[in-house]
Formats: structure tokens, sequence, C-alpha cells
């Protein structure tokens, strides 16, 4: 596939935020550690270096080792997992929700993105070993964000009355989901054979199945997955969650920070609340509430200190909110970048100010790559069009109005008729001054109700050519259905098997890995090649 760049402040897909971030706005320094550059990490690693503790590392190689289990690894990962025991290696990081079969588009670039900026980073320092890191958020309790995909238009949903922390779900009635899936690809083996391979008895529950794809998939590429909700990482934890129920340091800081990024004109992404950890049971995911000076757990009611005492005895029972899972990560991992959404790098901003109260190096943070993939039939679309990929960028309906005016065969070339209306009023605005100079008033609204008459007959004029364009407009319309489904880019919403499978899973993973490019801001345009 051919790449093309397109800047997405042209589009309306991104908000300003991501946009100042992904373009180094000046303004949002004070809510980071250093624009994303890769001249900056060396200094990052500096940092990190002197401000992690090296002995996390063996807890570190070793719990993920366990948490593998018997899964079948590639050597990469076995590698990578083993170097974390040692003071030159280094981490970065995404992370999203175990969504089904990969979810979103947008995962698989993402960690497309952070295996191609390991290698980058790698390479210009080659004294150190840089690790690509997914996290699964899989103490995440919001099952209706994770239960469904999109296929070619379509909503498939994995009904469960299951609740708490999704990677302890079991897969008890997924089948159902699975075989409803399976409809969509009646005619192709290879991807039935590629969805009834996961999901399945191999798996113990909902965090060992993504773990099993995620790995399947990018094992070659030597991506490890982290599994948060773990005994021993949480043990590492537990000092900084002792510190939330004693002094509620999070909270404070993030208002303060947050306060600072409204008054430069941006939303908050997230609220803290007094608390920002829950409490983590087998089915059940609870705030901890603080009650005039004692601490409730649904309906239990604890002091203070049997809360702290709790902790040490048990850290995995407590998990940290978007508040404080970003803190997590970065204790425990020697993490240099994150890189997420525009959504995620919101919040991460917000979080500077609880980084710096705990004098933790707060990482590089990067937008990740987005892509927008314009397949042949696509392709076609546009060549028969006589449109290039960057024009559907603009707004339907002044595409429509566009393409009419070029393409009409009868002169509708409203040039004469601004002259002559321009003309008419100059000539209506100087002969009412003439007469009374009380009248200007008047004749401004005369001439503004005669420009709005003459606007209104050109859009007849423009809807009457357009129905001699009923077959392009069509294609147009499909065109826009096509490329922004619900109104927005395809990453956001169609599941990777709707593109993947149509050139194969792994030959459609290397295509988005040669085409990512941490170095890039704009939006990845991938063009199809008719001729082949």
């Amino acid at each position: 596939m051919k790449r093309m760049l397109f800047d997405r402040r042209k589009t309306p897909f991104f908000s300003s935020l991501s946009n100042d971030l992904s373009y180094g706005h000046d303004k949002l320094a004070p809510f980071i550690n250093t624009q994303f550059s890769l001249d900056s990490f060396p200094s990052q690693i500096d940092e990190k270096s002197k401000n992690y503790d090296d002995s996390f590392r063996a807890v570190l190689s070793n719990d993920l080792m366990r948490q593998y289990g018997d899964l079948v690894m590639n050597d990469l990962v076995k590698s990578n997992i083993a170097s974390l025991k040692h003071s030159n290696s280094f981490t970065v990081v995404t992370g999203h929700q175990l969504n089904l079969f990969g979810g979103p588009l947008y995962i698989v670039y993402k960690i497309a993105h952070i295996i191609k900026l390991a290698k980058q980073v790698e390479g210009r320092n080659p004294s150190k070993k840089i690790i690509p890191i997914f996290w699964m958020a899989s103490e995440d309790h919001d099952f209706a964000e994770i239960n469904h995909l999109n296929l070619f238009g379509n909503k498939v949903t994995w009904d469960s009355k299951q609740s708490g922390a999704v990677g302890r779900f079991s897969l008890d009635g997924i089948s159902e989901f699975k075989s409803n899936v399976l409809d969509f690809f009646k005619n192709d083996e290879a991807t039935q054979a590629f969805i009834s391979t996961y999901y399945s008895e191999k798996d113990t529950n909902l965090a060992s199945a993504t773990r099993r794809l995620i790995n399947d998939l990018f094992g070659e590429y030597g991506l490890v997955i982290v599994d948060g909700d773990s005994p021993a990482l949480k043990e590492l934890f537990a000092p900084v969650m002792q510190k939330e129920i004693e002094t509620n340091f999070s909270s404070r800081a993030v208002e303060n920070t947050t306060d600072a990024l409204i008054n430069l004109g941006y939303k908050a992404q997230v609220t803290p609340r007094a608390i920002n950890l829950f409490y983590l049971d087998t089915n059940s995911r609870t705030r901890i509430i603080e009650e005039n000076g004692q601490y409730r757990i649904g309906d239990q009611l604890l002091s203070k200190s049997a809360l702290v005492e709790l902790i040490k005895q048990r850290p995995v029972s407590f998990s940290p909110n978007v508040v404080l899972r970003p803190v997590y990560q970065e204790w425990i991992l020697p993490n240099l970048a994150y890189i997420g959404g525009g959504g995620e790098m919101a919040y991460w901003l917000q979080l500077k100010g609880v980084f710096d109260s705990m004098n933790l190096t707060f990482p590089i943070i990067q937008v990740r790559n987005s892509f927008q993939v314009f397949d042949k039939s696509i392709m076609k679309r546009l060549a028969k069009l006589n449109l290039s990929p960057t024009d559907v960028f603009e707004d339907i309906h002044q595409l429509k109005k566009r393409y009419v005016l070029e393409h009409s065969s009868e002169d509708i070339d409203f040039v004469k008729l601004d002259e002559l209306m321009e003309h008419m009023s100059s000539e209506m605005e100087s002969l009412i001054i003439t007469v009374d100079e009380g009248l200007k008033g008047y004749g401004q609204s005369e001439i503004t109700r005669l420009n709005k008459q003459l606007a209104g007959l050109k859009d007849k004029l423009i809807r009457q050519q357009k129905k001699k364009f009923d077959t392009s407009m069509q294609q147009i319309e499909w065109l826009y259905d096509k490329l922004f489904p619900n109104n927005g880019l395809q990453e956001r919403y169609e599941n990777v098997l709707s593109l993947a499978m149509r050139v194969g899973m792994q030959e459609f993973l290397r295509m988005i890995f040669e085409a990512s490019n941490p170095e890039v801001a704009d939006l990845i345009l991938l063009l199809d090649n008719l001729e082949e």
C-alpha cells in the first residue's frame, strides 16, 4: 500500500489538546516532562535510572514468567522478560481494555507504534535494551465498553451477567457470541479457523484469553504483556496505596493541574475522587469512601489504621482507579514513554502534579499514530469520481456542492451574478443616502434581505443540479459511510477482523508495522494500489 500523510488539524476527528500535543505546542510544557523526540530519550533514561527502584526488576521479570504460564512464547518475548532484570533495560508502554478479538483497529495501531518506537529508541541508544509493553486493563469493571465488536456495520455483543474486574470473568456463555461472529465469515475458512482458536477452553478467564490473542499476534515482535492484577506487583505498589489512604495526596494534585489546564481552554478528562482506590473482590470492584474519619467498603466500615493494615496484608485486594493506574504502571516499570490516544493524553496531562508530588519520573507521552485505510473498493470509487483521498476530509455537503459545480456541463458560474449584486447594492446604498441619510439603516437591511434571497436562489439551482448527479452523490455518501462509520474514523469503529482478514492477519499487521512511524504527527493514509 502507498502511504500518504495528512495534517490531522485539518480534520474534525482530533481534539485541540491532542493536536497541540502532537505538534508540540509550547503551552503544554508545564504538564509534561519533555516534548516527544527521539533526542529526548537519553535524558529520560538518565532520569528514570536515578528514580527507579532496581530491586523491583527481579520481581517484575519473575512474575511475568508466572503470568505467561504454559503459553507458547516467542524467544524474543522470553529474552525481553529476562532482560528486565538488568539495569540497562527500559520499557515503552501502551495499554487498553480487554476488547474482544483485538477491539477497534486503533488498538492494533497503538501496539504497532510502541514496537516501532522501541526499535527506534534502542537504535539511538545501543547500550540500552528497550522493551515494548502492552498493559492489560484487566481490573477495569466497565464491561459494557468491551463486550462487543463492530463488523461491517453490525454490532455483535457478548451478553454476560458477571460483574467486577473484567479480567477475572470466566468465558461461560461466550460461545454464542463467537458463533455470531463466525456467521460473518461463512465462506472464509482461514478466518473461521482464526476465530475458533481464541476465547476457548484453553483460557481460564478473559485476561488469559486476551493475553493469548495479543501474544499470538505480536509475540514475534517481542511485545511483553503485563497484567497488573497480580499479588507480587501489587505488593510493590502497596506503599503508594497506603499513602493514598493516609494523605489523599492524588486528588489534590490532580485538581491543581486540572485547574491550570482548564484555564488554558482545555477540558478535564477525569474527575478525581477523594480516594482513588477500589476494593477488589471476586465479583466486585467497590469504591472506598471516607465517612466521618472511617472508610466504607460496601457494607463494611473500617478505621484508617485497619484499612492501611489490610493493604499491607492483602495488597492484591486493592485496585487503582483511572487516576492512580498510570502511577501504578510507572512505579513498577522502568518505563520511559507512554503512547495512547487523545483521550488518554488528556488525563495523563492532568496527572503531572501527582507524579511531582511523589517525586516519580513522569514518562514522555505521545499521541499514537492514526491510520485511515483506503482499500481497493474505496480507491476505485475515488478514481471514478476523480477525487483524491484527501478530498473526503472535506465536509460532505461542501464536497457535493463543489463536485456539482466542477462537473456540471451547464454554466452555473455565479461570479457574474455576484458582481452584479455587489454593484446593485452599492448603487442602492448611494441612492438612499442621497435621498435621506436617515434611511441608511433601512437600506442596509433591504440589501441584506436581497443577498439572502440570492443565496437561496443559488442553493436551489445547485440542488437542481445535484439531482442530475444522483449516482455520483450516492457514491460520495457510500465513501463517507465506509471511511467514517458513525461519523468518526474507521479506526474507532471497525474491528480488526473486518480489514485484516482480506489480506490475512499477519500480513495486515506487517503492513501497519511498516507504515507506522512514531516521528510522524500527521494522520497516515494507506492507499491500496489499483494496478496490483
